[in-house]
């Protein structure tokens, strides 16, 4: 790896960790939690949010009319 590369990839590290201590969690006791629901996934079967309780989970977002979405 050349050290350009080194010190780009420091750089980005050190950027992720600056904004990932910057983010103030609320208390537990504050937290609400996310509403209930369900949907199909990829193969049709329904699929709840409460399948995955304690997990984390990456919800996704996207619209079909979006030009950089339909990319």
């Amino acid at each position: 790896m050349k050290i350009w590369t080194k010190n780009r990839a420091v750089a980005l590290l050190f950027c992720i960790a600056l904004t990932a201590s910057a983010v103030t969690l609320k208390k537990e006791k504050t937290r609400k939690p996310p509403p209930e629901f369900e949907m199909p996934d990829a193969s049709g079967k329904t699929v709840r949010l409460s399948d995955f309780k304690g997990k984390v989970v990456l919800l996704d977002f996207w619209a079909s009319w979006y030009g950089p979405c339909k990319k």
